[in-house]
C-alpha cells in the first residue's frame, strides 16, 4: 500500500512511479506464491491498475446507448470501418454494410464474384468510391451505387500481393510483396498504371518491414520495430526520421498481445495522427501544422474498449473516431486538454 501511495505522489515522475509500481509487484507476486492476503492483494492490484491506466493515458471508453451507432445482431468479425461524408461502412470477409446510420438497419452488399478461398484484407476511401484489396492480390473498387468490381492494373502482370491499400488524391499506395517498398498507382481510366518504386532501394533496404502507411502529403512510414519515418517526394526525395515523445510504458511493440498488425492513420485535413495498436487508439500530434516539416509526434493518450473491443478505427473529423468491434460501431468523442486526450 506504501509503495502504491508513493506511485500515485510520482505520477509526473516516470521513473519514480515506475520503481514503485515494480516494487510492489514483486511483494504481491511472493506473497501470492505463499498463499497470504489474497483479498487484500485483489484489491491492491487492481488500484494499481486503474492508476497505471491513468499514468498511461488511457482513457476507457464505454459502448452504451448514447456511443451504440449499431448493435450487430450476431457477432461480425470486421476488415475495416471507413467513414465517408458522415456515412460510415464496415468491411467485412466478402462483403461491405453500410451506409451504417442511428438506429437503421443497414444494407450488406456481398460481392459474388469473388472466389470462395478468397476474402477482402484492407480498404480505403478513393474520392466517392472505396477501394479494396483481397488476400490474393486482387483490387476491387465499391462504387458508390453499391456495385463491385475488380480492377486491372496495366503494364504489370499481376497486382503485388499487399497487405494494405492507402489513397490520396488520384493515386492507390501498396505495400510491395516483399514488405519494404512503396508502390505508387496512379489512375487511367477505370484501371491504374502499373507501380512507381517511391522507396530507393537503400532506404527499402534499411526501413525493413513495412506495417503501415499513412498519408497527409507526406507518407507516414510505421516500421515493424514500432518506430516511423516519413518520406517526401516534393520537393526533392527526402526520408525523415519522427521522434516519438512522451511514449507510454504500454508501448511494448514487439512484446503486443495480439497478432495483428498495426496501423496508422493520418490526412491533411487532421490535425492529429492516429495508430492503432493492441486494439487501443492512440492519438498523437505532430510537432507542426505544415506537413512537410514534421520532424516528431508527441503521445497525447490512447483509448481502449472498456465493454467492447476495437477491431477497427476510422477518423474521419478530429474529435470523433469511429470504433468497430464484432458486436457492433460506435462512436468515441474526445478534445485534447494540455496535450492531454480526454474522453467526452
Amino acid at each position: 500500500q506504501t509503495l502504491l501511495t508513493q506511485a500515485q505522489e510520482n505520477m509526473n515522475n516516470p521513473d519514480v512511479f515506475s520503481l514503485n509500481i515494480s516494487q510492489m509487484q514483486e511483494i504481491i507476486s511472493d506473497l501470492e506464491q505463499r498463499n497470504l492476503f489474497l483479498e487484500n492483494i485483489a484489491t491492491l492490484k487492481n488500484e494499481a491498475a486503474l492508476l497505471q491506466k491513468q499514468f498511461n493515458g488511457i482513457e476507457s471508453f464505454e459502448a452504451n446507448n448514447d456511443t451504440t451507432v449499431y448493435s450487430f445482431p450476431t457477432d461480425a468479425p470486421i476488415v475495416k470501418v471507413l467513414s465517408l461524408s458522415d456515412k460510415i461502412y464496415v468491411v467485412q470477409s466478402n462483403s461491405i454494410m453500410g451506409p451504417i446510420l442511428q438506429s437503421e438497419t443497414p444494407q450488406n452488399y456481398v460481392f459474388k464474384d469473388m472466389a470462395a478461398d478468397d476474402s477482402f484484407l484492407d480498404a480505403a476511401i478513393y474520392e466517392s468510391n472505396i477501394v479494396l484489396i483481397t488476400k490474393k492480390g486482387k483490387v476491387v473498387n465499391f462504387a458508390k451505387n453499391n456495385f463491385f468490381s475488380y480492377v486491372d492494373v496495366l503494364n504489370q502482370p499481376t497486382w503485388e500481393k499487399s497487405p494494405s491499400i492507402s489513397s490520396y488524391a488520384s493515386n492507390i499506395y501498396l505495400i510491395s510483396d516483399a514488405g519494404n517498398q512503396i508502390l505508387r498507382h496512379k489512375k487511367q481510366w477505370q484501371n491504374y498504371t502499373a507501380g512507381d518504386a517511391y522507396l530507393t532501394d537503400a532506404d527499402a533496404a534499411s526501413i525493413g518491414k513495412i506495417f503501415s502507411l499513412a498519408i497527409d502529403g507526406g507518407i507516414y512510414i510505421l516500421k515493424s520495430d514500432g518506430t516511423i519515418v516519413k518520406l517526401y517526394r516534393e520537393p526533392k526525395y527526402r526520408l525523415e526520421n519522427i521522434v516519438l515523445n512522451k511514449l507510454p510504458k504500454n508501448y511494448a511493440f514487439q512484446a503486443r498481445s495480439s497478432s495483428i498488425i498495426p496501423s496508422l492513420q493520418a490526412a491533411a485535413d487532421l490535425k492529429y495522427v492516429y495508430m492503432w495498436l493492441d486494439h487501443k487508439v492512440l492519438v498523437f500530434k505532430p510537432n507542426t501544422t505544415r506537413v512537410q516539416d514534421t520532424k516528431s509526434l508527441t503521445y497525447l493518450g490512447q483509448i481502449e474498449g472498456k465493454n467492447m473491443t476495437i477491431d477497427s478505427f476510422y477518423v474521419e473529423n478530429d474529435g470523433e473516431i469511429i470504433l468497430a468491434g464484432k458486436t457492433g460501431v460506435y462512436k468515441a468523442k474526445f478534445e485534447i486538454i494540455e496535450d492531454k486526450l480526454v474522453l467526452r
